[in-house]
């Protein structure tokens, strides 16, 4: 799959899992639910212990659903790298890291680098970031969101920190492209985590036709 192909089916979902565990076997298992469950976008966090290789044993398991599977928590090229030869499509990093977004794209991967002011999300998108990652979202809330699109409404922003299923919804009505969301959807157990995955779909749907 194409760089752009990525980005568009990252847009397309509304919504990007953040997978950030204490152990490689909750981390596996957190992701392959989320997965099982219909999630379509997923990040596997570098803070999780054996990331890569959970990366490259979903690819290998939900290649042929469709599922976009990324890493997060990137903080230089060479992690950049080595998250390409494990199967990574995206690349989430915490700043803007300007040889970390060369490296993910020279691979074919799209960026979600981590900005925080409007003069970062600029400079993001000016060293060719396919979306901009703000965080942590709580700081700001979808008023303040849709205020700064309002002002840059070119950036393709994806509000990440402090995102519940409560007001996923309100950041999409605001304008974001995509939420990233992480514990709201992963603590619990693996029912009521396929049931938080259906409803978050559902809200974001409805949100994106009330714009």
């Amino acid at each position: 799959m194409r760089r752009y192909e990525i980005a568009e089916a990252i847009g397309r979902s509304g919504s990007v899992a953040i997978v950030r565990a204490s152990s490689a076997a909750k981390g596996a298992e957190q992701a392959a639910t989320l997965l099982e469950a219909g999630q379509t976008v997923l990040e596997v966090s570098m803070t999780t212990p054996g990331a890569l290789a959970i990366i490259t044993d979903l690819q290998e398991r939900f290649s042929n659903t469709g599922a976009i599977i990324g890493v997060g928590t990137v903080l230089d090229e060479v992690t950049a790298r080595l998250a390409h030869l494990a199967g990574a499509q995206f690349v989430v990093s915490p700043t803007v890291d300007e040889s970390v977004l060369r490296a993910a794209h020279r691979y074919g991967m799209a960026t979600l680098p981590g900005v925080g002011t409007p003069s970062e999300a600029m400079r993001a998108v000016e060293a060719g970031a396919d979306f901009a990652k703000l965080f942590p979202a709580s700081v700001y809330g979808p008023a303040s969101v849709g205020d700064f699109l309002s002002a840059c409404p070119q950036i393709a922003l994806i509000p990440t920190g402090g995102v519940t299923l409560d007001n996923a919804p309100d950041y999409i009505r605001a304008g974001a492209v995509a939420v990233g969301i992480g514990s709201a959807l992963t603590k619990g157990d693996a029912d009521g985590l396929s049931r938080r995955v259906e409803d978050l779909r559902v809200s974001l749907e409805r949100a994106r036709g009330d714009r």
